[in-house]
């Protein structure tokens, strides 16, 4: 499983907010990704980028697009609590649905 970075900056960014994202904080949301060792942490990469200019933008969440990207360049399934990223051609699994 993949932990991008993007998403934890998102969680940071909107907690920082006063929107409660989760009822943990970031640096406890990472600790436990961490501790369990079944977490990559994939950084961005020409290929992710390339990606990222040729989707075509359904919804205009700018901290949705790195995930987006690496998602659909790499072939990974996307967990997402929110539908307005469904009309994207990849694997989603909606944990709020």
């Amino acid at each position: 499983m993949a932990l991008c970075l993007a998403h934890i900056w998102e969680i940071a960014f909107k907690q920082g907010l006063g929107r409660r994202i989760s009822g943990a904080l970031v640096a406890e949301i990472m600790e436990v990704a961490y501790a369990q060792e079944r977490f990559a942490e994939p950084g961005l990469c020409q290929a992710d980028i390339f990606t990222l200019e040729a989707l075509p933008l359904h919804h205009h969440e700018a901290f949705d697009w790195p995930l987006l990207a690496q998602a659909a360049a790499r072939g990974l399934t996307l967990t997402i609590g929110d539908s307005p990223l469904q009309p994207y051609d990849m694997a989603l699994i909606n944990v709020c649905a």
